[in-house]
């Protein structure tokens, strides 16, 4: 009968032979890191009012950002006195902030303002600006 040994050496040739392979099927594996093709945007944390939930009262804040069309949004949920959100129920009438922004009429629904070149405070009205200010505006360079 023919007793077979395996020696320390060849244990440790395997081992260097499972490496090397493993060491090229993953640099085959990993992509080139290319800056100019890497994703450009945020991902947020979300936020609470308060981190003490008991009062029943409190929301949570969570924003989205689409790179595509440079937007984003807000959103608010209640959560319970235990912490736990209230499924998609929005703390806000209209669901999310850009909801309610786009419900309000643009001249009376909220307040833009600027200043004139003396100082003067106007709403944020093409018409309101002075003519060096609208030409900013329309310039490629501001």
């Amino acid at each position: 009968m023919v007793k077979l040994s395996i020696k320390p050496v060849w244990i440790g040739g395997f081992a260097l032979v499972i490496a090397l392979a493993v060491a090229v099927r993953l640099a085959f594996a990993l992509a080139q890191f290319t800056p100019s093709a890497s994703p450009i945007g945020y991902v947020a944390q979300d936020d609470v009012t308060n981190f003490n939930f008991k009062s029943g009262s409190e929301a949570v804040f969570r924003v989205n950002y689409e790179r595509e069309f440079w937007s984003g949004n807000l959103f608010a949920y209640l959560t319970s006195p235990e912490g736990q959100l209230g499924g998609n129920t929005s703390y806000w009438t209209n669901g999310s902030a850009a909801e309610n922004i786009d419900a309000q009429n643009f001249d009376t629904g909220r307040l833009i303002a600027t200043m004139k070149d003396d100082g003067s405070k106007i709403p944020f009205r093409l018409a309101n600006l002075s003519t060096t200010q609208q030409s900013y505006l329309s310039s490629p360079i501001a």
